[in-house]
């Protein structure tokens, strides 16, 4: 049986914090691993001239990478057996947090190559729009199964959607990229859950013009723009550099620590770390990389449905969508088919609050899968 198709069941009961027994998904878990690792590789490959330049070991930010990956998985095991039920409880609070988080940022935000995106305590940094993803899911996801109704009308889309397209735009003031995937995860669930297509198209569109229009308003993206179609002009330094690194790569690539271009490529341990993985590895390399995230997304699909009720299967495509559009983004910016908008690519690009928050999804989601139990019903039924 779908998703789409289930009736929400009536909890009639208190809901367990701790879910006991049930299936452990080594596959996705094992997929997610070896991507984290890769990127651990590929980022001590594309940063040691870097943390050198800075007086730093040659690992600093590979080290870096590894630490923030070794507690997300511990977070990801511990999530793995916390009810994704009670996750749903606390949506409103997560989709409060990250929308006040956001707006302070606007405010008091660290600016960095003259954008706020980052907040400081203690010393620490971190970015609230990457909090935001995984809030706007759950909730979305919550209000979509709880309040279906809602889904079948122009005015109750937006009622729906309002607190999530007020945290897109705060976040789309300083990191348009990111505030298109934030709205891309909205969007899919409108769109996989409302009968009424014709709503769902003008509420698109209307969004679409947002954008459009917040492109326009702000000069240096229009830059973007222009390197995008005139990647030989004075804007395209770093369109154009992606893609020497692209092509130069070849079959199989010149070998981990070989390529030339992580040395003039601006973030290229982050944003532009595909560039360097098809320099690198070349063709055969990309390929693989994108095969695991296709693995990654086709096990979450059947995640989704298994998931035992509306609200589980829904959940894990808010978080698809989410990695999906993601990887398409950063891999489309990488070889030009989009401008550039600095997107990283999941587990693989540098970014400790990244990681931290997509290791956390995807716990919740092995805690969706345990309880779906997809095997023992098979057991069952025969």
């Amino acid at each position: 049986m779908g998703i789409f198709s289930k009736k929400k069941k009536k909890n009639t009961t208190s809901i367990n914090l701790i879910t006991k027994g049930g299936y452990n998904d080594y596959e996705t878990a094992f997929v997610v691993g070896v991507l984290c690792l890769f990127g651990i590789m590929m980022i001590y490959s594309t940063s040691y001239v870097r943390a050198i330049e800075e007086e730093q070991p040659t690992y600093y930010y590979a080290m870096s990478q590894a630490k923030y990956c070794l507690v997300g998985f511990v977070g990801m095991f511990i999530l793995s057996y916390i009810n994704y039920e009670f996750v749903r409880k606390i949506s409103w609070v997560l989709m409060v947090g990250a929308l006040l988080l956001c707006v302070l940022t606007l405010f008091v935000g660290v600016e960095v190559n003259g954008s706020k995106r980052w907040l400081e305590v203690a010393g620490h940094r971190f970015q609230p729009s990457e909090f935001a993803k995984p809030a706007i899911a759950l909730f979305t996801a919550n209000i979509c199964s709880g309040h279906p109704k809602l889904m079948q009308s122009f005015q109750g889309i937006w009622k729906a959607t309002a607190l999530q397209l007020l945290t897109v735009g705060a976040i789309a003031k300083e990191n348009l990229s990111t505030g298109v995937v934030c709205a891309g995860i909205v969007v899919i669930m409108v769109f996989v859950t409302t009968k009424n297509y014709k709503a769902f198209g003008l509420y698109t569109g209307i969004l679409v013009a947002g954008a459009i229009g917040l492109l326009v308003a702000m000069a240096y993206r229009s830059a973007r723009i222009d390197a995008w179609f005139h990647p030989e002009g004075e804007n395209g330094y770093q369109v154009r550099n992606s893609l020497y690194a692209v092509g130069s790569g070849g079959l199989m690539g010149k070998g981990i620590g070989k390529g030339i271009q992580k040395n003039i490529l601006p973030e290229s341990h982050n944003d532009m770390i595909f560039s360097n993985i098809c320099e690198e590895l070349g063709i055969f390399g990309a390929v693989c990389v994108l095969i695991l995230f296709t693995v990654l997304v086709i096990r979450l699909y059947y995640i989704a449905q298994d998931a035992k009720d509306r609200f589980g299967g829904l959940l894990v495509t808010a978080v698809l969508s989410q990695i999906a559009v993601q990887v398409i983004i950063n891999v489309g910016v990488a070889v030009n088919f989009m401008p550039n908008t600095g997107m990283a690519l999941p587990f693989v690009s540098y970014g400790g609050t990244s990681l931290l928050m997509h290791l956390a999804e995807i716990g919740i989601l092995l805690n969706v899968e345990r309880q779906g139990n997809p095997y023992e019903k098979v057991r069952l039924q025969a």
